[in-house]
């Protein structure tokens, strides 16, 4: 860039965010490293009008599996669920996450989490953290903000660098706010951080208008390719407006790509669209990346919809939080495109394999090609309803959709994601699956078979065996003696 080679747009824009990236970390290591030196004015904040629970909720969860971990109680407390604040969004989470990170390393059994949105000030906003187990002396109340300051609690493999609550403290005075231990509380260590409620800063600005984006004109969705050729959909769900858009357009020669910003919207445009994958950051605004996949496989609707989790925290209990979440995949940040493309790729291609083998093998169990829970639940009911009614010639489908208790439309697509059949094409082969079943005991002959499994005629039902599973029922039979 600095020596003014003529490069393509792409190119340019790629080396632009590099640069951006590496610039922001080159700024963040010189503040840790020689953090006497930082000048306020050094470290710039983004304001975002943010909904301040969520925010709170979304970094608390990530140390629930940390406080199980070491069994200690951990509670989040507050008033309400929607309270909009202009703030840093990481500086909150930096100064929330050291908090609960040290409460949990000195903590004897309990940390409280609390909103305090009522104060004597009027316009003061308090996120008190309190936690029991050895106490802070009152006369180091101040000598733990110093950079590099460490009190031993002679707690092995505890100790840290000394300078999180030092950035943490900065970052609160950068927000017009102060955070500091609370000396009045005697039974625990109760940290304060003040907030004010309204910032100079927060002229109705974002982070990216300075690009030229102004998020109030963008659509509700962005779309990275054509949706009406063959490629397969892919629902990319990022926060960071130009890390999302630089991850869409480098996976968008092989897939389109629907961009959203957080998981609310990622909800409404899997109803909107025909998914096959679902890509998310872990910590976003409204819906988490953890809560978004627990929906995605909760819900009949999506279940069948692999996901993978992008995310910047490298410790194994937020990677097991990942999948047990349900997702497929789990990506550490940084990342190469090639690694997230060779991920969606193997998740696609294993779902395509898995459903051939389904169709295709006369004994293959409809439990192979359900992914989760949700899904099993949903083809155990479906096949026994079907298995009880097999002999039926005239089965519909809006009786099973009835009995099912959804739509016709939504049957026919979590048949098709599922399987690649329509819901005709599904049922007559739970016939001739079943009819292999009976074969395959050798209880009753061919043409017995044919009509308890529902075909009006044997040469029908003979012609279908042999079209679906490239065998005739003869040959079939005598490949099992």
């Amino acid at each position: 860039m600095k020596n003014g080679i003529k490069n393509s747009k792409d190119t340019e824009d790629n080396l632009l965010i590099i640069k951006r990236n590496t610039d922001r970390q080159l700024s963040l290591t010189n503040q840790l490293l020689d953090f006497r030196k930082t000048e306020k004015e050094m470290f710039k904040l983004n304001f975002i009008n943010t909904n301040l629970y969520e925010l709170i909720e979304s970094t608390f969860n990530l140390f629930l599996p940390y406080s199980a971990e070491k069994m200690i109680s951990i509670h989040l407390h507050y008033p309400v669920n929607q309270y909009d604040l202009t703030v840093d969004r990481e500086a909150i989470t930096k100064i929330l996450s050291n908090l609960l990170s040290n409460a949990l390393k000195f903590a004897g059994s309990k940390i409280d989490l609390f909103l305090e949105l009522e104060t004597e000030k009027g316009n003061i906003i308090r996120i008190r953290v309190n936690s029991d187990g050895k106490l802070i002396p009152k006369e180091l109340s101040e000598s733990i903000f110093e950079p590099f300051y460490q009190i031993d609690f002679n707690k092995p493999g505890e100790k840290g660098s000394g300078l999180g609550l030092s950035l943490a403290r900065s970052l609160a005075e950068l927000h017009h706010g102060r955070l500091f231990l609370d000396t009045n509380v005697r039974q625990y260590n109760s940290f304060i951080l003040e907030l004010t409620r309204y910032q100079e800063e927060s002229i109705s600005r974002n982070i990216y208008e300075s690009d030229g984006l102004n998020l109030s004109e963008h659509n509700e969705f962005e779309i990275f390719g054509s949706l009406e050729n063959t490629f397969s959909n892919i629902l990319l769900v990022e926060d960071e407006v130009e890390m999302g858009k630089f991850i869409a357009k480098e996976i968008s020669s092989d897939y389109n790509v629907i961009l959203t910003s957080n998981g609310d919207e990622a909800l409404k445009a899997l109803k909107k669209f025909n998914i096959a994958l679902v890509v998310s950051d872990v910590i976003m605004p409204v819906i988490n990346g953890y809560e978004l996949c627990r929906q995605i496989q909760s819900n009949i609707e999506f279940s069948h919809i692999p996901v993978i989790l992008l995310t910047a925290t490298i410790h194994l209990n937020a990677r097991i939080e990942g999948l047990d979440s349900g997702a497929d995949g789990y990506i550490e940040k940084p990342f190469t495109t090639e690694l997230l493309i060779a991920q969606i790729l193997n998740l696609i291609k294993n779902r395509s394999l898995v459903r051939q083998n389904f169709t295709n093998s006369p004994l293959a169990h409809f439990k192979s090609v359900a992914m989760n829970k949700t899904d099993e639940e949903f083809l155990k009911k479906l096949n026994s309803f079907l298995m009880d009614n097999i002999s039926e010639t005239d089965l519909n489908v809006e009786r099973i959709a009835e009995i099912m208790r959804i739509s016709v439309s939504t049957l026919y697509r979590k048949l098709k994601a599922l399987t690649d059949l329509n819901s005709v094409e599904y049922i007559r082969l739970a016939r001739l699956k079943k009819a292999a079943e009976l074969l395959s005991e050798g209880n009753y002959r061919i043409n017995e078979i044919s009509y308890l499994v529902g075909f009006s005629s044997p040469s029908y039902f003979a012609t279908s065996f042999q079209k679906q599973f490239g065998i005739s029922p003869s040959q079939f039979v005598r490949k099992l003696q």
